[in-house]
């Protein structure tokens, strides 16, 4: 099997087992976002914009490895974008972000070292492609002057008059999954995957099941990818590595912990249940 065909069916398994009954299609033009020109004070996981065919989500920051860039004071702003066009399309397909700080336009760099290999990761995400209903995580690096806060602003493709910017404090310095994402005290590695083994059902149907280390997931139609998981305390998200005769592919899923439990979450949102 190429590259190529195993990424698409995989992705195409991954939104049938991600997807809610009755979700996807196109959403509303300009429900959220149009014409919104001044800064406005958002939390981490807000929603920034959604136009006819795609959204963008603002995840949070997180402080630039030291190998990641050769300046000091470089942020990677983390978001989420949602293509539900019928094709393919990559985030910059739709939106133009960018970044200011005391009125004044800040450098986005697109130069970063692997040897950051999470942010790196992150950071090209910016260019991948997402399916009909299918979600991007992605980075961006900005280098801000000062520690005062920097002002987001999206812009949609083609049309500058509808934007929206939201302020971002750099003293939050971390990635947060989940709008009310959070960890109870001091919980490890070893703890979190104790409560995560088992079979846990998206929304719609599948399974993603975990075991010492090693993962599977199906979908309602009975296809099958097997693969391993690691846990990432940092960035609150169980991340897996799907194989197939050529290629990998890595999936991200949030969690957090409320009450003592351990939740996960899909790449829309939606808390799987655990089995």
């Amino acid at each position: 099997m190429t590259k190529k065909k195993f990424t698409a069916i995989l992705a195409l398994t991954l939104v049938l087992v991600f997807t809610a009954c009755g979700g996807g299609g196109e959403s509303s033009s300009n429900s959220q976002g149009s014409g919104n020109t001044g800064a406005a004070m958002m939390g981490k996981g807000a929603d920034l914009m959604s136009v006819d065919k795609a959204e963008i989500k603002y995840v949070g920051i997180q402080k630039a490895d030291p190998q990641l860039t050769e300046a000091d004071n470089d942020y990677v702003f983390v978001f989420d974008y949602t293509n539900h066009s019928d094709e393919a399309a990559e985030v910059q397909n739709f939106f133009n972000v960018k970044f200011f700080q005391n009125g004044a336009e800040l450098n986005n760099s697109n130069a970063y070292n692997s040897a950051a290999k999470e942010q790196y990761d992150l950071c090209s995400a910016f260019f991948n492609e997402a399916l009909k209903d299918g979600t991007v995580r992605f980075g961006m690096i900005a280098s801000p002057n000062d520690s005062s806060p920097v002002t987001v602003m999206v812009e949609e493709k083609y049309n500058d008059d509808n934007k929206v910017m939201i302020e971002v404090n750099l003293s939050d310095g971390s990635v947060s999954s989940n709008s009310s994402n959070g960890s109870e005290g001091d919980v490890s590695v070893s703890d979190i995957d104790a409560m995560l083994q088992g079979d846990w059902i998206p929304v719609g149907g599948g399974v993603f099941h975990f075991e010492n280390g090693e993962t599977y997931v199906t979908n309602n139609e009975d296809s099958y990818y097997s693969g391993e998981y690691t846990i990432n305390t940092d960035t609150s998200e169980i991340e897996c590595i799907m194989h197939a005769a050529d290629q990998d592919l890595k999936v991200r899923l949030p969690y957090e912990l409320k009450d003592g439990n351990l939740i996960i979450y899909n790449n829309r949102g939606e808390a799987m249940e655990h089995q």
